[in-house]
């Protein structure tokens, strides 16, 4: 049976180097798909024969806060699985750890200090999942804002049970959506405040938490801005 090409030369409708031009280009098209399959191939090869290379300069930071990656506290404690009145983890920080991480920190720029404390509290929070609306597992904590105005975070019992006793702080971190707020390990809010003050929010037995503006008083706008800064 004659092809679609020889049929179309037959009615008249093309030539023979029409058709012969559309071979090559077909011949051409399959070979350069050929070739680019081989590429990724290689590609691929290559990435996993090389090793990890650690980047310096990452805007990631300190993997976590005052742990490594496979001892991140509360993993378990803080999960939206966990909506119980069992106690709130003790968590124990290596003091040179936090000194280390602290040194860090400060040395980064604005942006990048933004990110490494988003991802210490995406690890380390203790009402990661908890649902905003109250149900019999969860409570209210009323606190102030920088700006004098009441607000309140929904906690699972016992990360309200730590922050009223002291063990645990609520905090503010700038999220994508611009200044949240979260409860978390005192010792990683200690460090965060050290370098934005006003974003320590309640830690009872430390004097410095819970600091409100004045009247004509103005903090550093990265620690109370309410929509998030352009990345650049």
């Amino acid at each position: 049976m004659l092809n679609l090409g020889a049929k179309l030369l037959a009615a008249g409708l093309v030539s023979k180097e029409q058709i012969e031009k559309s071979k090559q280009d077909e011949i051409a098209k399959q070979q350069a798909k050929k070739a680019r399959i081989e590429a990724g191939k290689a590609r691929q090869e290559a990435r996993a024969a090389a090793p990890e290379k650690k980047n310096p300069h990452s805007p990631r930071g300190p993997r976590v806060a005052h742990a490594s990656p496979r001892s991140a506290p509360v993993s378990t404690a803080a999960s939206s699985e966990r909506r119980d009145n069992r106690p709130a983890p003790t968590i124990d920080f290596d003091l040179k750890l936090r000194e280390k991480h602290l040194k860090t920190l400060k040395s980064l720029s604005k942006t990048h200090q933004y990110e490494v404390i988003r991802r210490w509290v995406e690890r380390n929070r203790f009402d990661k999942g908890t649902p905003t609306e109250m149900n019999e597992d969860t409570e209210r904590y009323f606190f102030q804002k920088v700006d004098g105005q009441v607000t309140w975070l929904t906690l699972p019992r016992a990360a309200h049970n730590a922050v009223t006793n002291g063990k645990a702080a609520i905090l503010s971190f700038m999220s994508s959506q611009g200044i949240s707020h979260c409860a978390i390990a005192k010792e990683i809010a200690e460090d965060v405040a050290e370098v934005f003050p006003y974003w320590l929010r309640v830690l009872n037995g430390n004097v410095k938490a819970g600091l409100v503006l004045k009247a004509k008083e103005t903090a550093p706008v990265e620690e109370t801005q309410e929509s998030a800064p352009k990345i650049l």
